[in-house]
């Protein structure tokens, strides 16, 4: 039976993993924050060990829990907001990120995977492919992008594989409350009007059970290196709005342009997904995803 540390566990993307894990019958060790308030989404499981330890103390994991096979390292703080550009948010991520590569390597584990960000591409966003040179306008990603460099070196010099499953835009259950999709769902079911950017860019979403799946088949396969984890297809982000509420069937009044785009200019997101699908393709159409997310609105 594998044996994985999952840091950041009852995150976002953490608990679809775990979940993942679990039902491929891995025995999984969830790194959670003390008084974690999400703490009860994880799944109550026999081979689910909840560790509470602050990531600042992610030194002592390997005292805890011994060998494992692998290491998923999820936990990074201030991904939204003005947080993102609090350089001491961002240096704590990473000091504490490295400790986490390392304490991987003291439990004797065969792979190290952690979740890249758009944001450590900056300007070169545009640019899907997972060669595109780091050019990060913000401290979030500037933290990610070092990162990138210190877990390659790492990685390198101490025989340890790294899986650096670089994120785009996912959505789905447990999703942040303020996200664009929960945000427009929440306006579409009570018709009221959604004030939108133009929303021209070209973007990309990922339900999230599909990413969390996407990167256990990446891990299982041998692959090492950076992979793209996102949908195989990018459109307008409108095209995505005027979906939902054909899905919801609603009659709320999209306001396109309302909101402006930033003086630096609007993110694109175009992935080349072509590295993930050697290993998997996406399971859940966009349209099937909103049903998902609206039985969980609506129950």
């Amino acid at each position: 039976m594998m044996r994985a540390v999952v840091t950041g566990a009852s995150g976002f993307l953490g608990i679809h993993l775990v979940e993942e894990l679990l039902r491929r019958g891995w025995t999984v060790f969830g790194v959670i924050r003390p008084n974690s308030p999400n703490a009860s989404r994880l799944p109550e499981h026999e081979n689910f060990h909840s560790i509470y330890l602050d990531i600042s103390d992610i030194s002592r994991i390997s005292a805890i829990v011994g060998h494992c096979d692998g290491f998923f390292h999820l936990a990074w703080e201030g991904i939204r907001g003005s947080a993102r550009n609090d350089r001491e948010i961002q240096q704590n991520n990473l000091k504490n990120s490295i400790s986490a590569l390392k304490a991987a390597c003291e439990m004797n584990c065969e792979f190290f995977m952690t979740s890249g960000s758009q944001a450590e591409l900056g300007l070169n966003s545009a640019d899907g492919s997972e060669s595109a040179i780091c050019a990060p306008t913000c401290e979030y990603g500037k933290a990610k992008a070092k990162f990138l460099e210190i877990s390659r070196n790492f990685a390198a010099e101490n025989d340890i594989r790294l899986i650096w499953a670089r994120i785009f835009s996912l959505y789905g259950k447990y999703d942040f409350d303020g996200s664009l999709i929960n945000y427009a769902l929440r306006n579409m079911l009570s018709n009221a009007p959604i004030s939108l950017s133009p929303c021209t860019q070209m973007w990309n979403f990922m339900n999230v059970r599909d990413a969390a799946e996407a990167i256990v088949e990446i891990v299982l396969h041998g692959f090492g290196g950076i992979v793209n984890i996102a949908d195989i297809t990018s459109i307008p982000l409108r095209d995505y709005i005027i979906q939902m509420r054909e899905v919801v069937h609603s009659e709320s009044e999209l306001k396109f342009g309302e909101i402006p785009f930033p003086s630096t200019g609007a993110v694109e997101l175009k992935p080349d997904t072509s590295i993930m699908q050697r290993y998997f393709t996406p399971k859940i159409p966009f349209k099937e995803g909103i049903l998902l997310l609206l039985k969980g609105l609506t129950k």
